[in-house]
C-alpha cells in the first residue's frame, strides 16, 4: 500500500510538470508569434534630432505626448499616417510601455524605407535605407555627415540666362559665396543648404551681343532641404530641393548709331531649385561639388564647388 502511494504521488507530480511544460512551452510560442507580428507592424527608428517631438495624435498642434533623445532608438510603425490637414509625415511610436503617439518622418530614421503614404507594407522584406546603419555610429560618437553641420566658402559657375531688348541671353559666369549646410542652420530641423552668391560684374553677354558698357553685381542664393542617397565614410551623395532667389542691379549703356542709352535696372526674381551633389568626407572638413538646375521666369544651370568647415 505504501509503494501504491507513492507511486500514484508521483504519477500526479509528472502530470502537474508535464502540464506546466506544455503551458511554458505554449507561451512561448505565442510571445514567439506576437513578436513576429509586431516586427511586420513595426521597425527600429533612431532619433535623428535632440528633443524630438512626439504628439498623440499625428497633428503638430496635439498634445505632446513627450520629447525623445538623439540617437535613442525606438519602436515605430512600417507604415506612415499623413498630418492633420495633409500637413507633414509621422510615424507611430512607442515611448515605452502603454505609452504610444505620432513623430514626424523627418525626425526619426526607419530602419527601412518607407512606402506611400497611409499604405501597409507589402511584406516584412522593405527596402532597407541605407542612412539607418550610419546613424548607428551615433552611439560610437561618429556622425554621418548627413547631421553634421559646415559652413565654408562657395565658387559658383551659372548659366546666367535673361531677356533683353527682345533677344535670350545667357553666358557662363562665376560667382563666389557662402555655403552653410546640415541641421539647426536656421532653425531647429532637418538638414538644410543655405547658400548666398555674388556675381561682382554684369554677364558678358551685354558686350558680346551689344557692344554696350555695363556695371554693377548681381547675387544668386538658395535655401534647400538635403536628402542622402548613400553616406558613408568616404563622403555623401544626396539631392535637394528648395527656393532661389536672383537679384541684379545693372547700369548698362547701350549704343546706338546717333545716341547712346542708359538703362538703370534692378530686377528680383524668385522660383525653385534642384541639385545633385556630392560632398566628400574630410574628417572635420568637407568638400562638395554639385550641380543645380534653376527654375523661376527663365531656366538655366549651375555647377558648385565648396570647401566647408565643420562646426559643433
Amino acid at each position: 500500500m505504501h509503494l501504491g502511494s507513492s507511486a500514484v504521488q508521483v504519477s500526479r507530480l509528472f502530470l502537474l510538470i508535464s502540464i506546466s511544460l506544455f503551458l511554458s512551452i505554449g507561451q512561448i510560442a505565442d510571445a514567439k508569434t506576437r513578436k513576429k507580428r509586431r516586427s511586420k507592424k513595426s521597425q527600429v527608428g533612431i532619433v535623428a534630432v535632440e528633443g524630438a517631438t512626439v504628439y498623440k495624435k499625428a497633428d503638430f498642434d496635439a498634445t505632446i505626448v513627450d520629447y525623445l533623445t538623439k540617437g535613442k532608438k525606438y519602436r515605430i510603425s512600417r507604415r506612415t499616417y499623413e498630418g492633420a490637414g495633409g500637413l507633414g509625415v509621422f510615424y507611430k511610436v512607442r515611448v515605452r510601455k502603454k505609452v504610444f503617439g505620432y513623430i514626424a518622418d523627418n525626425e526619426i530614421i526607419p530602419k527601412n524605407k518607407a512606402g506611400a503614404v497611409g499604405a501597409a507594407p507589402k511584406s516584412d522584406k522593405s527596402a532597407p535605407n541605407p542612412v539607418f546603419d550610419q546613424v548607428i555610429d551615433i552611439n560610437e560618437g561618429v556622425e554621418p555627415m548627413y547631421y553634421r553641420k559646415y559652413w565654408g566658402i562657395n565658387v559658383n559657375y551659372t548659366a546666367i540666362t535673361e531677356k533683353f531688348e527682345g533677344k535670350t541671353l545667357n553666358s557662363f559666369e562665376p560667382q563666389l559665396g557662402f555655403k552653410m549646410t546640415g541641421p539647426g542652420v536656421l532653425f531647429d530641423g532637418p538638414p538644410v543648404d543655405l547658400e548666398i552668391n555674388i556675381g561682382f560684374q554684369p554677364p558678358s553677354y551685354y558686350l558680346d551681343k551689344f557692344a554696350s558698357e555695363a556695371s554693377g553685381y548681381y547675387s544668386i542664393g538658395s535655401l534647400m532641404l538635403v536628402n542622402p542617397l548613400s553616406d558613408s565614410k568616404l563622403g555623401m551623395m544626396y539631392y535637394g530641393f528648395g527656393l532661389h532667389y536672383n537679384f541684379t542691379a545693372f547700369k548698362i549703356k547701350l549704343k546706338n548709331d546717333s545716341a547712346e542709352t542708359l538703362y538703370d535696372s534692378q530686377k528680383l526674381t524668385a522660383g525653385v531649385v534642384f541639385s545633385l551633389g556630392y560632398a566628400f568626407n574630410l574628417g572635420n572638413h568637407a568638400l562638395r561639388l554639385e550641380t543645380k538646375y534653376h527654375y523661376d521666369d527663365q531656366q538655366y544651370l549651375g555647377l558648385g564647388l565648396s570647401y566647408q568647415f565643420g562646426m559643433k
